[in-house]
């Protein structure tokens, strides 16, 4: 269970780099476009919406803002992986509780 809160706090991370690599991608390709990371990464990156207050980009608090932003995604996913870890363990051990026991057969 702890490792896969693990596994969720690193996703938790990784994705709002992700979504910030592909979208710079995305506006270099094609600077008219708007960028699909812009359509889709608020489902991805929920604690976004941090940033739309913020109009810094690269001074001392844009990066404040940024860093708290993708922390507070970190423990979004952290506490997904800890409920989802916490079910898998309830109904494995559902599993085991509510199957009958075999019955031995008289020789």
């Amino acid at each position: 269970m702890i490792r896969l809160t693990k596994w969720f706090a690193v996703a938790g991370a990784m994705v709002p780099v992700l979504l910030l690599i592909i979208g710079a991608v995305e506006l270099y390709l094609d600077i008219k476009k708007i960028p699909l990371t812009t359509i889709y990464g608020l489902y991805l990156w929920p604690s976004r919406i941090i940033l739309f207050g913020i109009h810094e980009n690269l001074s001392l608090n844009g990066l404040l803002g940024l860093s708290f932003s993708i922390f507070v995604n970190v423990l979004l996913y952290a506490f997904v992986g800890l409920l989802i870890g916490s079910l898998w363990k309830l109904f494995s051990l559902l599993k085991y509780v509510a199957r009958p026991a075999k019955a031995k057969r008289a020789v």
